[in-house]
């Protein structure tokens, strides 16, 4: 059994986390509220606003481990390529959409619905990109998407040159935010979520997070040594404008400034991440016990996306201190053990706790 990158895990954990914090306050209380002005302009705090980034290293991360050229290689290798994708992703996805849509008294509009679900198709349908009972699931249609076309994708990057793909992906998917979140707003100028929408955040909008990814590990095989200070500090420089920039997005009404800004703020981070994988990944120091907690969250992390939000859908709490104390241990513990019994057949490599929970 291959070993995990217990760095990689720690990522994860903190997606994970943040996607879970930013929900717990985010639909508790209204962040705007909290708010500094600076030169002139209303600034939220980071820290209340961008767990929702979580997202976007989710997708980062999926381009950096599962970008090998094996898969496209041969026709038996990228079926057992999408056969382990389908046995990670599809079963808990299936069963809890098919929970909420029972529960969800009709919101769901028919089975043929559930169908582009599961196929990730929906997210190319900005009317059909998802009810309010599964909000947080567009991401899970974009993920199995990019799953569908990576073999493929990976031929094109093998026709066309490996870097020049990648730069054609990236600015391509630039250029293709901007003109559809304009469009966006110019035709729903009352839509009132300045972070995503359907046309801009979808399969296109999002592809270059993916090859971002996917370049960071090709950077590693081709034995590339960044200068790792000067990587950093440009990686912690792009995480600022974007962090700063998206509460700048949320606070102030779209205009074609702020639309091309909003794109970058997407590249932004993309790119600050994968400076961060290239510089920290081997370093020793993630395999401290102190972040075993992360690293834990990081491995069930897909099992804990879609139970958190299940969870403080359909399962009520009080939205105090020890209310909240106990949502957060029955997502953990419900996860972990779909993750054991459910998630793992699809993982090459698994970690050694699981090991001993299956035959």
């Amino acid at each position: 059994m291959e070993k995990r990158n217990q760095f990689i895990d720690i990522l994860r954990g903190l997606a994970i986390v943040g996607v879970v914090i930013h929900h717990l306050w985010f639909l508790n209380y209204d962040s705007r509220s909290v708010q500094v002005d600076l030169f002139g302009t209303t600034i939220y705090p980071v820290i209340l606003n961008n767990g929702w980034l979580g997202v976007n290293l989710f997708f980062v991360l999926s381009g950096f481990v599962l970008y090998r050229v094996e898969f496209a290689q041969s026709i038996q290798s990228t079926l057992r390529y999408y056969k382990l994708r389908a046995f990670r992703l599809l079963p808990i996805y299936f069963f809890f959409i098919v929970v909420i849509s029972v529960m969800a008294n009709g919101e769901v509009p028919g089975i043929q619905y559930l169908a582009l679900h599961l196929t990730g198709l929906n997210s190319f349908f900005p009317l059909l990109w998802m009810p309010a009972s599964m909000a947080v699931f567009w991401s899970i249609g974009i993920e199995i998407v990019f799953s569908i076309l990576l073999p493929f994708l990976i031929l094109a990057a093998l026709k066309v040159g490996f870097w020049r793909f990648v730069v054609t992906v990236v600015v391509g998917c630039f250029l293709y935010r901007v003109f559809a979140d304009l469009y966006w707003y110019l035709s729903f100028p009352n839509y009132d979520n300045a972070l995503a929408n359907p046309l801009k955040d979808n399969f296109f909008g999002r592809l270059d997070d993916f090859v971002i990814g996917m370049a960071a590990a090709q950077y590693i095989r081709e034995g590339r040594q960044p200068a790792v200070a000067l990587t950093l500090v440009v990686s912690a420089g792009l995480i600022v404008y974007s962090l700063y920039g998206w509460n700048h997005a949320w606070a102030n009404p779209r205009s074609t400034t702020l639309t091309v800004l909003v794109s970058s703020f997407h590249t932004a981070f993309a790119l600050a991440i994968f400076g961060f994988i290239v510089s920290l990944r081997d370093m020793t120091l993630w395999t401290s016990r102190i972040f075993w907690p992360l690293v834990l969250s990081g491995q069930i992390c897909y099992s804990l996306y879609i139970v958190h939000f299940f969870l403080y859908k359909y399962a009520p709490f009080e939205h105090d201190f020890s209310g909240i104390l106990a949502y957060l241990a029955a997502t953990w513990l419900i996860s972990i053990i779909t993750f054991i019994y459910i998630e793992s057949s699809g993982i090459r490599r698994l970690p050694l706790w699981v090991q001993k929970f299956r035959p």
